[in-house]
């Protein structure tokens, strides 16, 4: 039988590189976990808002889409940043932005708003 000698620098360093990487395998899903957390919490307002406009899914609203939004449609074309003819959840976020900034203290809609980005 091997007898081992706990007290050889050898030995003290593979325990600290096994107990390190231990600790290492621990922490990383809980690090990935709340990455995602911050991801979800950030987005969430405006992609709920978006997805619900957004009949097809295909992550842009077209203006037959954004009629359901009566101030998104009057503003569609000032909300189209890059003029493809459809708002991108980017472009969305502009605009969502831009019209909690101006909408009235009593709670009502604002008019047409332009977006900011």
């Amino acid at each position: 039988m091997m007898k081992f000698n706990h007290s050889s620098a050898f030995n003290k360093a593979a325990f600290a590189l096994i107990a390190s990487l231990s600790l290492v395998s621990l922490a990383v899903p809980y690090a990935m976990a709340d990455s995602k957390t911050k991801e979800i919490v950030t987005e969430a307002p405006v992609d709920m808002d978006f997805k619900k406009l957004d009949l097809n899914s295909d992550k842009k609203l077209s203006l037959k889409e954004a009629v359901k939004d009566k101030a998104l449609a009057t503003s569609f074309d000032a909300t189209d940043i890059n003029k493809d003819g459809v708002i991108t959840p980017d472009e969305y976020a502009g605009y969502k932005a831009a019209s909690m900034k101006t909408k009235a203290p009593d709670g009502a809609a604002p008019a047409a708003v332009t977006p900011v980005n």
